[in-house]
């Protein structure tokens, strides 16, 4: 629906991104590459890339879960594939502990 003027959009009026399978660009043997980038990262673990750059600028919160630990090259920030997976396996819960 078009806004008229002087409306503000809401933030839930906003569409909600997809993501699919094609996002993660896995090469043809079905395989993920060694460096993901964020975007890639982001829709693994189903967090939006900006908390993804939120929690790497801030580090360790208390009450926060830790992301995994990244690789910068240059300039682009990068996760090893085997890092997020470990990470991954270290947030798994076992029936009391929830």
């Amino acid at each position: 629906m078009p806004l008229t003027r002087g409306q503000k959009r809401k933030i839930t009026d906003r569409p909600i991104p997809k993501t699919n399978e094609a996002t993660l660009k896995a090469d043809d043997s079905g395989i993920l590459p060694e460096l993901l980038t964020p975007k890639q990262v982001s829709a693994l673990i189903n967090i939006p890339t900006s908390s993804l750059a939120k929690f790497r600028m801030e580090g360790a919160l208390p009450n926060r879960t830790e992301l995994p630990p990244f690789v910068k090259v240059g300039r682009r920030i990068r996760y090893r594939r085997s890092a997020v997976f470990a990470w991954l396996d270290g947030l798994q819960v076992h029936g009391a502990e929830a």
